[in-house]
């Protein structure tokens, strides 16, 4: 029977430290899912870049670390003119908050629209670059307000099936 009482115990503070552990997240903190600030940076640039090549977001998903971006807009077909990276604002320790001037064109207007927004750049691999909107969007799921028309269709159409 002493052996069965130890037994139990050994499995009972076994899965107490599993569960402490799992609790705590290891040892990890939320900063060791936030990529340096040459990395976002980098990776924003290398996503307006490549929407105003004309190129799919899917087209980034090879590279290592793979880039993920989120953008209602090119994923809805709109055309990227011109863009100018402003400036990193500061964040929580989750996120790189990064200040954008774009001019897009939608295929049926004849006029450009400039506007001021923001991108959010998280993760190590892949590195997900959200347009602000789209992250809200995505962090809000539950009372989420559809993008505009077309706008979802245009991300499935990019990407690799």
């Amino acid at each position: 029977m002493k052996s069965f009482s130890n037994l139990s115990r050994v499995l009972s503070f076994s899965l107490c430290g599993l569960l402490l552990a799992s609790l705590t997240g290891c040892g990890t903190s939320r900063g060791d899912y936030t990529p340096s600030d040459n990395v976002a940076h980098q990776a924003l640039e290398t996503s307006l870049k490549t929407w105003q090549e004309g190129k799919p977001a899917s087209s980034l998903e090879g590279r290592e670390p793979s880039i993920l971006p989120v953008d209602t807009q090119w994923q809805s077909g709109e055309k990227l003119e011109s863009y100018e990276i402003l400036r990193e604002d500061p964040s929580d320790e989750t996120v790189k908050k990064f200040v954008v001037n774009l001019v897009t064109k939608k295929a049926s207007a004849k006029t450009s629209d400039k506007k001021e927004t923001h991108y959010i750049v998280v993760g190590r691999g892949p590195i997900w670059v959200y347009e602000q909107e789209d992250y809200q969007r995505t962090l809000n799921m539950d009372n989420n307000p559809q993008p505009a028309a077309g706008g979802s269709k245009g991300w499935r159409k990019g990407r690799a099936k």
